[in-house]
């Protein structure tokens, strides 16, 4: 009899034990290295769809677009880099190694040593051939070396387009500061040409047209908040970043000519009223 009680009290501790068991393993997450818990969360495109895995370098990872994508002009290309000055510079060449264009952007980084968000968008010639490839490397700071590459192949997408005028000041070509000369955007048709000018021209010179002598007066981050063209007048207004901290006649003279030239390419356009948040008075004073 005390046998039978002992096999039986140890048989309830067995099924206790099992059970505790198989509760831990259905409710506690699984541990990583150094017992933290690991979360696998996919990458979401198109909001539904989980994308291939970010290609990378030690330092520099391009999260779009991915690998053998259709692209058109103005390409966005994003990712996160921790590079020297957060410097991250991006080519775009097609099949057979020529150059459409090459620009920089600058990773926002918290701090140094950690990686930063980037996005840039490059707007490039039309190419010749069907594929390229888009490459996002830093430039050593020790010998001026490509190092940290990230390449993406990519598929040149035919689509209707369009070409625009931007105006930037030209260190080369002129030194007065209402002088301005035009250089060409290839941008996919849209119906809206003037604000897609604008928007050219509110991204700078490229690379490529910075080594022509290209430079801009309006400063970085300006955003357009309303433009139309009424009677053949164009009234387009901006936030306060464009006359932020802008001094000297002459500047203010250069930003008011890359605007207006850019508006007046249009046949639509006669004259050119710029505001800063509704104000038309007081702004942009030297």
């Amino acid at each position: 009899m005390r046998t039978a009680l002992i096999i039986l009290t140890v048989g309830v501790f067995l099924l206790v034990g099992t059970a505790l068991i198989i509760q831990r393993n259905d409710t506690e997450p699984e541990l990583g290295i150094g017992g933290s818990s690991v979360t696998v969360t996919p990458i979401v495109t198109n909001g539904n769809q989980a994308s291939p895995t970010p290609i990378r370098s030690e330092n520099i990872i391009v999260t779009s677009p991915q690998a053998g994508a259709e692209i058109t002009s103005p390409v966005v290309i994003r990712g996160e880099a921790r590079t020297f000055e957060n410097s991250v510079s991006v080519r775009l060449t097609e099949q057979g190694g020529r150059v459409l264009i090459e620009d920089y952007t600058t990773a926002q980084s918290p701090d140094i040593g950690l990686f930063g968000p980037f996005e840039i968008s490059l707007s490039y010639p039309k190419p010749t051939q069907q594929s390229g490839m888009i490459e996002v490397f830093q430039y050593s700071a020790r010998d001026g070396s490509e190092i940290d590459k990230v390449t993406i192949p990519v598929t040149f997408r035919t689509t209707d387009e369009l070409t625009v005028q931007v105006f930037f000041n030209n260190v080369t070509r002129g030194a007065e500061c209402e002088q301005v000369i035009q250089t060409t955007r290839r941008i996919p048709y849209t119906q809206q040409t003037a604000r897609a000018a604008l928007d050219e021209l509110l991204k700078g010179p490229t690379t490529a047209e910075r080594n022509q002598g290209f430079i801009t007066s309006i400063n970085p981050g300006v955003s357009i908040q309303r433009l139309s063209i009424e009677n053949r007048i164009a009234y387009v207004d901006f936030d306060d970043t464009l006359e932020s901290q802008v001094g000297g006649s002459c500047r203010v003279a250069a930003i008011r000519a890359q605007i207006t030239q850019t508006l007046l390419q249009f046949d639509t356009v006669d004259q050119v009223v710029i505001s800063i948040n509704g104000r038309t008075e007081d702004i942009l004073q030297p």
